[in-house]
């Protein structure tokens, strides 16, 4: 997984490496305004395990953050009754 960031007052883009090296797609992303620069909650989403198209429901007993200010991914276990795994579905955050 990567996040790509986009400048509009340089007009550059960059590329900020994720958490692991899978793939990962149809999760969902949602932004906190917790510390200096927020945080980045993505869960959920498929990946393409087997390198032929299929594409395979993650579990949600991990969730991936994005420290924004210090441009850090972090991995976080999650505890109690854990949904079944998603993929195409929505987040939100109040």
């Amino acid at each position: 997984m990567a996040l790509i960031k986009y400048e509009m007052d340089s007009n550059t883009w960059s590329n900020t490496t994720g958490p692991d090296e899978k793939g990962r797609a149809e999760g969902a992303m949602i932004f906190t305004p917790v510390g200096d620069g927020g945080m980045l909650v993505y869960f959920g989403g498929a990946q393409g395990l087997y390198g032929n198209g299929t594409l395979t429901p993650q579990s949600l007993g991990e969730v991936f953050l994005f420290d924004v200010a210090n441009v850090k991914w972090y991995t976080q276990k999650t505890t109690g009754d854990t949904p079944q795994n998603r993929r195409r579905f929505c987040g939100g955050a109040t």
